[in-house]
């Protein structure tokens, strides 16, 4: 089918992309005029990854990645979201995506749940995928109701707000390549878990990153 053809060449240069510059953003100097080159070319191609992501999915029957692929849109939206809300103060920007995660992690629940107890289990994906993506969905909840009962983030808050988020939009795209597509891999590297590994790289370096912020040296390269 052409249109499907034609969606994925767009989702797989869009997330190469992505992975390029969301990692060139990450190694030079944070607030730099190239950071914010890299960093917005790398919001535009995340767009264009997960909007096609969602199409593929619906086209493919794979639930479990349009709940993916909007968790990317939310991510790079509320990242972006966090530099730009004026005085870092709560906005509608906010509440809407905090109900996105919250009607995610519930779909994700149902989905699982219903995967584990229907007969047929058409579902496309194993239940564990969706209580998996289910787990994220919360967490990005509870995290946003934190921000939400503060009522703002400043300061140092407010730049790991930026940062934890859209590090985690690289950690979903890496996630989409290496391990949601082991097919493009040869089965040694699957069957001894590196296809794991760029993705908890990525949760180390969020690690990483609010520590040096906390330290004051977030500006550092």
């Amino acid at each position: 089918m052409l249109v499907f053809e034609s969606t994925l060449v767009i989702h797989i240069i869009a997330g190469s992309l992505a992975i390029l510059f969301g990692l060139l953003a990450m190694s030079v100097v944070k607030g730099s005029k190239r950071h914010i080159r890299f960093g917005t070319i790398f919001w535009y191609t995340m767009w264009g990854m997960a909007g096609s992501g969602i199409i593929l999915a619906a086209m493919r029957d794979r639930p479990v990645f349009v709940l993916i692929s909007i968790l990317s849109i939310y991510l790079i939206a509320t990242g972006r979201n966090a530099l730009t809300r004026p005085k870092g103060a709560v906005d509608r920007k906010v509440w809407f995506w905090f109900t996105v995660v919250i009607v995610c992690g519930l779909a994700g629940v149902a989905l699982g749940w219903w995967g584990m107890t229907s007969r047929d289990h058409n579902l496309g994906d194993p239940a564990p995928l969706f209580f998996g993506v289910a787990f994220d969905a919360f967490i990005f909840a509870v995290l946003d109701w934190r921000l939400i009962r503060r009522g703002h983030a400043r300061g140092q808050r407010r730049l790991i707000d930026h940062l934890w988020r859209m590090i985690a939009a690289i950690l979903f795209a890496l996630f989409a390549l290496f391990v949601a597509n082991p097919q493009l891999f040869p089965p040694w590297f699957n069957e001894t878990g590196l296809n794991f590994l760029p993705s908890l790289a990525m949760l180390c370096l969020i690690i990483y990153w609010i520590l040096a912020v906390r330290r004051g040296s977030a500006i550092a390269s």
